[in-house]
C-alpha cells in the first residue's frame, strides 16, 4: 500500500536527525493522504520513589504522593499495614526533603 504523508520541515528534521521517536497522530485527509501532527512534548519531572510491599511513595519538585493497595484477604491487618507503610513513607520523605 502506498500513501502520501504531509509533514512539516521542522518535524521531518526532528524525526530523521534524532534517535528519539516523535510521538504524534495521523489525520486522514482523503483516500491515501495523511497529515502528521506531533504531540506536545512535556519535560518529565524528576522524582524519587519508594516502593514497598503495599505502598508507593513519590516525591516530585512540587508534590508528594502516597498510594496504598491492600488485598481484601489482608483486611483484618489493614490498620497495621497502613501504619507501617505510612511510617516508612514518612522516613523516606524526611530523608529526601
Amino acid at each position: 500500500m502506498n500513501f502520501n504523508l504531509h509533514i512539516s520541515d521542522e518535524d521531518y528534521v526532528r524525526i530523521t536527525a534524532g534517535r528519539k521517536r516523535v510521538a504524534g497522530s495521523l489525520q486522514r485527509v482523503d483516500g491515501d493522504t495523511f497529515i502528521f501532527h506531533p504531540w506536545q512534548e512535556t519535560e518529565r519531572k524528576r522524582s524519587k520513589v519508594l516502593r514497598t510491599k503495599h505502598a508507593s511513595c513519590r516525591i516530585c519538585d512540587d508534590s508528594i504522593a502516597l498510594s496504598l493497595r491492600i488485598k481484601r484477604a489482608q483486611a483484618p491487618n489493614a490498620c497495621n499495614i497502613i501504619f507501617d507503610e505510612t511510617d516508612q513513607a514518612v522516613d523516606f520523605i524526611t530523608s529526601n526533603t
